[in-house]
């Protein structure tokens, strides 16, 4: 996702040659705003301009080596050189960095600072000037990061100290929990074995010597990547790159270790601690193996938004869940953690206090439907749109240069590719247009896959772990049969032949506009039946078109209150708010609507007009697509998706729903004001006056303006 979000808005391009990289260029185009080159010795670069905030200049140094690539006798050694960067270097004395970058205030931490994970080491300095010492001196210190790092016993053994002391403000009770649940989800992993602080009783191996060892194996111009952002000409900055790291000798950096397959699981484990004073979370996690890294970047994001696709499918779920007035737990969090050597897939809970057990087990539930029937099309629908929506709120602002030179040195990092925003709703489009329930069930169960279920239980209070193997093992409750599920809502079954005939004849009359009539036959049916929803949602209906708005409105709920979930009322009620202009309140029993059943494409159609009402045009466009794929062409849908395009700023794409609109019913007077004033807009003043001219001809009602 944040590949997709990332970048500025412009033009398109073809993706650098520089970066080596061989997605397809019509489909991954790069951001043109961001300047992409290669060194001779092998330092990958970006630059882009960048006026947020003005005058600054951000600096990134990217090096991709992490704790995973130490041996067993270098543990901590990538952290501990990172801390080394701050200590003394081949042009900087002690504290003389600091002493250089203060006259512009430059505080360690916010504006100068590192950080490492299993993976990479980051450097990063913020300038909040482009001054030309204050910039030559910041790439001679980013350089001195990058090969000419002091290696003395008296620097050593200070950083060392240091880390020990990180190492010491993180040893509370909760921390020590937190190592027993790794130790027990991840064992096996080298990721687990590779702590970033290291251990304490390998701190003695980190000599000066075998630091200098590690650091020359890996910080090599071909294993690190320099981005520049800010408020200089791209000519400039890339002269400071060139500058400063043109002559940093190459060399092959070592090679990562490759990763051992993922420790064979035995099925369901559990692990239950309680420790006073902490708060219940419960976990379920699997540990499947790493995705390929050889996959082109096109594949590779597909993956990664297909996995997003799912999980917002189960967290939706689970979130649903939550509302329950009994619900054993107040929230759930479906994560993902890629790693070298795997890919850890945990469910997260905060169950209600005693609720340990319930909670487990209701999540559980869920999740065995989940496997057993996967993800429903308005499910996938629900998640595209909630995804697209996350890209499409990128668009628009410059973007501020310390924000901006992480993206681009993570993208850079990870071989993905740097688009400008709208590059990116194009490529999630492209990706994800031909996305079904078979593709995302097979990607879950991907994901879903390897060593677990692992169970953990943490919590103040002490839980037994058969209680939640139990809880865990249980089998999946049977659904209620249609039937029983019919008649627990209020359907009384079949009705007799002669209310059949009564209800015909009143809703007969209401399409005969004689309102008056039709709501005294359904005061009929209701007197004989004071819980006949349909009359009741009839007699609404009536009182809606006689201009009564608070009476139907309380016929609609007394409905409900019989059925609750009926269709019938809640699209319905739906439609009024939709008049009243309240669709805040119509998107509510729409989705309540959808949710028995997903497919019904006259909600659908009725949600889509309320969206678009709320100006929710992206979550509109997904409904009118559901739409069509249930009844193709309909004319009323395809105007709606071309009023919807015509909001979002899109005139082609509303020109061509137009026309399609157009083609399905020729005498639709909506469609033809519609393009009308699209052509306008596209600059055809002729052919837009033609079009809201055949409007009025047809409509009187919708042809103007």
């Amino acid at each position: 996702m944040a590949c997709l979000a990332a970048g500025s808005a412009s033009a398109q391009t073809a993706e650098p040659k520089a970066l080596g990289l061989t997605s397809a260029a019509p489909l991954m185009r790069w951001d043109p705003a961001v300047r992409f080159g290669r060194l001779p010795n092998g330092l990958r670069y970006a630059v882009q301009h960048t006026d947020t905030p003005k005058g600054a200049v951000s600096l990134r140094l990217g090096v991709a080596v992490g704790s995973y690539d130490e041996a067993d006798d270098e543990l901590g050694a990538a952290h501990l050189v990172e801390h080394l960067a701050f200590e003394a270097t081949r042009s900087f004395g002690d504290n003389q960095a600091a002493l250089t970058f203060a006259p512009i205030r430059m505080a360690f931490g916010p504006d100068r600072n590192a950080q490492s994970d299993l993976g990479q080491t980051v450097y990063q300095l913020d300038l909040p000037t482009p001054d030309p010492l204050m910039l030559a001196a910041a790439g001679r210190w980013l350089r001195d990061v990058a090969d000419g790092l002091a290696f003395t016993e008296v620097g050593v053994g200070r950083q060392r100290a240091a880390m020990a002391a990180e190492r010491g403000g993180r040893a509370s009770l909760l921390a020590q929990l937190r190592e027993q649940v790794s130790a027990f989800e991840d064992g096996g992993l080298r990721s687990a074995a590779r702590p970033i602080l290291g251990r304490a009783e390998g701190d003695a191996n980190l000599t000066p010597a075998r630091l200098k060892a590690f650091y020359d194996r890996w910080y090599r111009p071909a294993n690190a990547v320099v981005v520049i952002t800010g408020d200089l000409p791209l000519d400039e900055m890339e002269k400071q790159v060139r500058a400063a790291f043109g002559d940093w000798s190459a060399g092959a950096a070592a090679t990562r270790a490759t990763p051992a397959p993922v420790p064979a699981g035995k099925g369901l484990e559990v692990l239950a601690r309680s420790a006073p004073g902490t708060s219940a979370v419960a976990r379920i996690c699997r540990i499947a193996p790493p995705d390929p890294e050889a996959a082109p970047p096109p594949a590779r994001l597909r993956t990664l938004l297909t996995r997003e696709v799912w999980r917002a499918i189960l967290q939706r779920r689970l979130n649903v869940l939550a509302t329950r007035a009994d619900a054993p737990f107040s929230q759930t969090n479906v994560s993902t953690d890629v790693r070298p050597d795997s890919l850890k897939t945990c469910i997260a809970i905060a169950p209600a206090k005693g609720g340990e057990v319930g909670a487990t087990r209701l999540v559980q539930t869920e999740f065995q439907r989940f496997v057993a029937e996967g993800p429903s099309g308005r499910e996938i629908d629900l998640a595209l749109e909630q995804l697209r929506a996350i890209i499409r709120g990128a668009i628009g602002g410059a973007p501020k240069s310390t924000v901006q030179a992480g993206e681009i040195l993570q993208r850079a990092m990870d071989s993905m590719p740097q688009l400008a925003p709208r590059e990116g709703l194009r490529a999630f489009d492209i990706l994800l247009e031909d996305l079904q329930e078979p593709a995302v069930q097979a990607q879950f169960a991907r994901d879903w896959a390897g060593r677990g279920p692992l169970v953990t239980v943490v919590g103040p209070d002490a839980v037994a772990e058969p209680a939640i193997r139990a809880a865990m093992d249980a089998p999946l409750p049977a659904r209620p049969p249609p039937k029983a599920a019919a008649a627990a809502a209020g359907d009384a079954g079949p009705r007799p032949s002669d209310e059949q005939a009564r209800l015909a004849r009143a809703e007969q009359l209401l399409r005969d506009g004689k309102a008056k009539d039709a709501r005294g036959a359904f005061d009929d049916l209701i007197r004989r039946d004071p819980r006949d929803v349909a009359a009741l949602a009839g007699r609404g209906r009536a009182q809606v078109a006689l201009g009564k708005i608070d009476a139907a409105l309380k016929d609609y709920a007394t409905a409900l209150a019989v059925q609750p979930d009926s269709g019938l009322v809640l699209n319905a009620r739906g439609n009024l708010y939709v008049a009243m202009n309240k669709a805040e309140l119509a998107v509510p029993d729409f989705d309540k609507a959808l949710g028995a059943n997903p497919d019904d494409d006259v909600v659908l159609y009725n949600r889509g007009l309320a969206l678009k009402q709320m100006g929710r045009h992206d979550a509109a466009l997904r409904d009118f697509n559901h739409v069509l794929r249930l009844t193709p062409n309909d004319p009323l849908t395809l105007t709606g998706k071309a009023d919807a395009y015509r909001q979002l700023g899109d005139l082609l794409l509303a020109r061509e729903f137009y026309d399609a609109a157009l083609a399905a019913d020729p005498n639709s007077a909506v469609a033809f004001k519609g393009r009308g004033e699209v052509r306008e807009g596209l600059g055809d003043a002729a052919g837009g006056a033609a079009d809201k001219a055949r409007a009025r001809s047809l409509d009187p009602s919708v042809g103007g303006g």
